[in-house]
């Protein structure tokens, strides 16, 4: 059950705030005894048309529809910035064990 606990694995993260500038993304290998190495890091540059979508979000200003739409589109972002920080790399996306995200921060309360 825990065969492959004490092995090293190679970790994204992904993390966009409220200033939706883009995506920071890093690739990382972390040990077992949880110290890691930086592979590779980046930031995805959201398209203007998405960075729009978003500070009319951020403002109440869409529809529930644009609000559904847009969560696609985010996804499909973030997928991109996961493709870039490993071609980045030497590594291939079958290569990555995890990949972790809280999505895209649009509301701070």
């Amino acid at each position: 059950m825990y065969k492959n606990i004490l092995v090293s694995k190679l970790v994204i993260g992904l993390m966009s705030g409220t200033s939706a500038d883009g995506i920071d993304a890093c690739l990382v290998k972390i040990n077992p005894d949880f110290s890691f190495e930086i592979i590779s890091e980046n930031v995805y540059h959201y398209p203007e048309q998405v960075k729009k979508s978003l500070f009319n979000l951020f403002k109440e200003k869409v529809s529930l529809k644009d609000l559904c739409s847009l969560n696609f589109i985010i996804g499909e972002c973030f997928a991109n910035a996961a493709l870039d920080v490993i071609a980045k790399s030497d590594k291939t996306p079958e290569d990555i064990d995890l990949i972790g995200s809280h999505g895209q921060t649009i509301y701070h309360y």
